[in-house]
């Protein structure tokens, strides 16, 4: 079957079920091809946005695009996977709900290696499908094996980097020792650079710009192991 034709049978088979709920009949009369296009995308996002208000509450709504955003953080697009295996879609949603108290734990384990900086955390992957608005932050830095880690952390410092490495061997065999599991992304920055860092813009693009920093890397880290992103350690030219 040709491209033409499978788009042919896909588009007879929205009208029939169009015809068949009775949706053509509606009073508002609106031409075929709007109603096709809203039943598409309401077979599509509300599935969605039925997920969320059920597992977190009435604090979601759709986008023009179908995208499910929270109202409790302003423009946040809550990010949703679909499971074969568990015939469900599976989201990070709790591990923002715990941003709070997931800093509080791990700022002061930053603090012990890298002295002042500044510690945000954020979802890395999806969470297991049996967590949802219970779930603490304990259990969200204790998720291994499959969906670890779930929790990201981005770390920055006005700390000399010549002790780098001892410095990032040293954050990592903290975090392990404590059974948690993390992506963690650490920038060596200028002192100017340091304070413009805030929660609205670290994650923007210029402060992954080389010119930002003077080094940057990013590790994942799990109890029993490690894992460097990107080859290592970046020198930038901040």
């Amino acid at each position: 079957m040709n491209k033409f034709l499978k788009i042919s049978v896909i588009m007879l088979f929205v009208i029939a079920l169009l015809i068949t709920g009775g949706i053509l009949m509606s009073k508002d009369k609106k031409p075929l091809h709007e109603q096709i296009a809203e039943y598409m995308f309401n077979s599509r996002a509300l599935p969605k946005l039925e997920y969320c208000v059920e597992k977190y509450g009435e604090e979601f709504v759709l986008t023009d695009t179908g995208d499910v955003i929270s109202t409790r953080f302003p423009n946040f697009q809550v990010y949703l996977e679909w499971s074969e295996e568990n015939q469900t879609y599976q989201d990070n949603y709790i591990v923002y709900l715990r941003q709070h108290d997931l800093e509080e734990i791990l700022t002061p384990v930053a603090n012990d290696v890298f002295g002042e900086c500044k510690l945000f955390a954020y979802g890395y992957s999806v969470c297991p499908p049996d967590f949802g608005k219970e779930t603490t932050a304990i259990e969200l830095l204790g998720v291994s094996e499959e969906y670890a880690p779930v929790v990201q952390v981005d770390i920055f410092t006005v700390k000399d980097p010549k002790q780098k490495n001892n410095d990032m061997q040293k954050f990592i065999i903290a975090i392990q020792n404590s059974g948690y599991s993390i992506c963690v992304n650490v920038e060596y920055l200028s002192e100017a650079n340091y304070n413009n860092i805030n929660s609205d813009n670290h994650q923007n693009l210029e402060t992954l710009d080389s010119g930002f920093y003077k080094y940057s890397c990013s590790v994942i880290i799990l109890p029993d192991t490690t894992k460097w992103r990107f080859g290592g350690w970046e020198e930038g030219e901040g």
